[in-house]
């Protein structure tokens, strides 16, 4: 069933209609006391009103596409994310891939001063970061924000921390999926987050 939105509207020359080459174009049909125009080349729809036709647009016209990928990289204090979700009629699933980053700065060579080297200046080790996210104590999350096109946001997603689906080398992974309304899922057009994270000692040796 079409939802229509009502464009500009044209002039409409029925005689126009009438030659061979139109009738294989267009096809006029007739619901519910309303004839439509459909152009069975670009697959256009129009409503036609006395002698005066209206583009008929349908919601998916300007909307996200059902299964579209969405991804979006951050990054915090030792920390950065890949976020990825993919989008279907009534369920949204995502992937968040969580890693520790130690703190590396540039200094002077002292054997060669015209020259710089990478320094770790990390306060925070990889296992005091793992378990300072995994702590039960504290929900720390990321919040997984679907917005649509005008940046309205459409609906939002809590990831605990410490409820990891993969263990990896160089930190988590979390992955799962949550029920959407139909009519909410072809409203999406971005992803973006914030976060509830712990505040690791930064302070350098």
């Amino acid at each position: 069933m079409l939802t229509t939105l009502l464009c500009a509207s044209t002039s409409l020359f029925f005689t126009g209609c009438n030659d061979s080459g139109d009738k294989t174009k267009f096809e006029l049909s007739t619901t519910a006391d309303k004839t439509y125009l459909y152009n069975k080349q670009n697959g256009e729809v129009f409503y036609i009103d006395n002698k005066t036709m209206y583009k008929v647009v349908t919601e998916t016209a300007t909307q996200n596409k059902i299964g579209e990928i969405l991804t979006l990289d951050g990054s915090f204090e030792y920390s950065k994310a890949r976020l990825k979700t993919k989008i279907y009629n009534d369920s949204i699933y995502y992937q968040i891939d969580l890693a520790y980053v130690p703190k590396i700065i540039e200094v002077p060579d002292e054997k060669n001063p015209s020259t710089k080297i990478k320094k770790d200046v990390s306060t925070v080790s990889f296992e005091d970061w793992k378990k300072k996210i995994r702590s039960l104590e504290r929900n720390y999350h990321l919040t997984l924000v679907y917005m649509d096109q005008d940046n309205f946001t459409v609906i939002t997603k809590d990831i605990l921390l410490r409820n990891i689906s993969v263990n990896n080398s160089d930190g988590f992974t979390y992955e799962g999926s949550f029920a959407i309304d139909k009519s909410l899922a072809t409203k999406i057009n971005k992803l973006w987050y914030y976060y509830n994270f712990p505040e690791f000692d930064t302070q350098n040796n």
